[in-house]
């Protein structure tokens, strides 16, 4: 039996290009300490292809202890799940590493801008004007369709999620026998 993980992560990037993460709520939400991440810059050239094997993503720091979206919104996630940031001059580059019981992923759809629900997905939530309110939306699913959109007020009904706005971003899969890997290149002027 196959199951699927979702990964929703908001976060506000602040001028130092500190980042902190603003996990989706749950009843016993983790401390601040384990939500929150530093973004390194860089020297390194980093080849956005699915693969973290560029040792600068050896130097950036790590954060995985997330809480579950669904079934339930109040317990740790059951699969561990991996996110390490970095940016150069350029670029905000994200490298998700999700692991799982065996290989066969779940998509409603191959469809660019792919619903977020009932599939194995990664979606980044940039809440950049630091209001709770409006956010930039990137993702990706296990089979490396991508899809952006962008969030208003909270992101409570349907239709403050617009995935007609579209934007040049990079991203890449790999899947595996016991996790998969999403590798996101985000320019800045986006």
């Amino acid at each position: 039996m196959s199951k699927f993980y979702s990964l929703s992560v908001s976060f506000l990037l602040v001028v130092s290009i500190t980042v902190a993460f603003n996990l989706l709520p749950a009843q016993s939400p983790p401390p601040i300490e384990d939500n929150s991440i530093f973004v390194k810059k860089t020297s390194g050239k980093i080849q956005v292809d699915g693969f973290l094997d560029e040792e600068s993503w050896n130097e950036g720091n790590t954060l995985s202890n997330f809480w579950q979206y669904f079934p339930l919104d109040s317990a740790r996630a059951n699969a561990r799940t991996e996110v390490t940031m970095l940016y150069d001059d350029q670029f905000l580059y994200v490298g998700v590493k999700s692991y799982t019981i065996g290989n066969e992923y779940i998509t409603q759809s191959l469809r660019r801008d792919y619903g977020f629900g009932g599939n194995d997905n990664v979606t980044l939530h940039f809440d950049t004007y630091n209001d709770a309110n409006t956010a930039f939306a990137f993702g990706m699913n296990a089979f490396g369709v991508r899809r952006e959109a962008l969030i208003s007020n909270g992101g409570r009904q349907r239709q403050d999620f617009s995935s007609s706005w579209d934007n040049k971003w990079f991203g890449e899969v790999r899947t595996f026998e016991d996790h998969w890997i999403a590798e996101f290149a985000i320019p800045f002027n986006t």
